[in-house]
């Protein structure tokens, strides 16, 4: 049976964090969409601000399917849970990952074919099924990063959305710092780049209201195949989640059966 809608049990040492998980999940069912275009319409923008621009864009342009492992660690105010994780992507938006316990045994599968959503819960004999197009992943992970953005993290780059304005400020020391503003001067997005390297090392992306929606701290990188990664992500937001990943091995394939990003019954 496949049904509409669905909400994810995370194992956890702490007995009452899955139930809050739980609640908040099902909430995300009715909400937590928010569809970002990545092609913004330019209006004001320096010469600076262009080449860093450029430089996020060509990042890893020619890849497009890969397959990864890793581990992760996801704190939220209800509690801590860790395990480990696969995922498989073809960029822009098509996603999959299998999610282990802290004991190792496998408890959820989530995959997005870019227009649907769908989990298979350890458990339970059903898939559940939602729209994916522009959803979020705040219900399970606390920050609103799109699927779309979190296959462009795991790919190596950094999501550029929506802007009308792009300039480029010094940071504290003396780093750059590319600032994205959309309509009526209102803060879009950040990102940090080391002063030697101009590698990115931290994006803060702010919600339509203009607050700070979440930031992502980008650790160290590694070259494979042609190609550079991130080793770690930790996304932070104000309220108090924080999910830290990081990639052990990595992949790059020519082809990913699309059958790998829809669920069905058994």
């Amino acid at each position: 049976m496949i049904k509409k809608g669905f909400s994810i049990q995370l194992s956890c040492r702490r007995s009452f964090f899955p139930t809050a998980l739980v609640l908040a999940i099902s909430i995300w069912i009715l909400t937590g969409c928010a569809s970002r275009q990545h092609l913004p319409d330019e209006k004001n923008v320096s010469p600076e601000a262009r080449k860093l621009i450029d430089r996020l864009v060509g990042q890893n342009a020619t890849l497009t399917h890969f397959k990864g492992l890793g581990t992760y660690r996801l704190k939220r105010p209800a509690g801590l849970i860790s395990g480990r994780m696969g995922w498989a992507c073809i960029r822009p938006d098509q996603f999959r990952t299998d999610i282990l316990d802290f004991s190792g045994r496998p408890f959820t599968t989530i995959a997005s074919n870019g227009q649907w959503l769908y989990a298979r819960i350890r458990g339970e004999n059903q898939i559940h099924k939602k729209p994916g197009t522009g959803a979020t992943l705040k219900r399970i992970i606390g920050t609103p990063v799109t699927v779309k953005d979190m296959v462009a993290f795991l790919s190596g780059q950094i999501p550029i959305l929506t802007y009308q304005q792009a300039q480029v400020k010094s940071g504290g020391d003396q780093s750059p710092v590319l600032i994205l503003k959309g309509k009526w001067n209102r803060l879009v997005e950040e990102v940090y780049f080391h002063k030697e390297t101009l590698s990115p090392r931290r994006v803060v992306i702010y919600a339509g209201s203009g607050a700070s929606a979440y930031q992502v701290d980008i650790g160290s990188r590694f070259n494979q195949g042609g190609h550079s990664f991130f080793k770690t992500l930790v996304f932070n937001d104000s309220e108090k989640n924080k999910l830290e990943m990081t990639l052990d091995k990595l992949w790059i394939v020519t082809d990913l059966p699309a059958s790998l990003f829809e669920l069905n019954n058994p």
